[in-house]
């Protein structure tokens, strides 16, 4: 979907941005992860954010995927 979502998250935790086909800007960068209403969020930041667990920060963003493994939803901020 190319629908953007805006959204507050309190940033729960923090693990590296990996993956096949990222682009420069996110390479290298964070994942901020979060609850928002209840449901699991991961946020790709891009790798020039300075973010620390506990941040509570605005993110607009598009989805990605629903990553079941883990069961949250991924986007990719704006």
């Amino acid at each position: 979907s190319n629908e953007i979502f805006d959204f507050n998250l309190k940033i729960e935790k923090m693990e590296k941005t990996i993956g096949i086909g990222l682009s420069d800007e996110f390479r290298g960068g964070n994942t901020c992860i979060g609850v928002v209403d209840d449901i699991g969020v991961g946020v790709r930041m891009p790798n020039t954010e300075e973010l620390s667990v506990g941040d509570e920060i605005f993110v607009e963003a598009k989805l990605l995927e629903y990553r079941s493994v883990v069961k949250r939803f991924e986007f990719e901020q704006l």
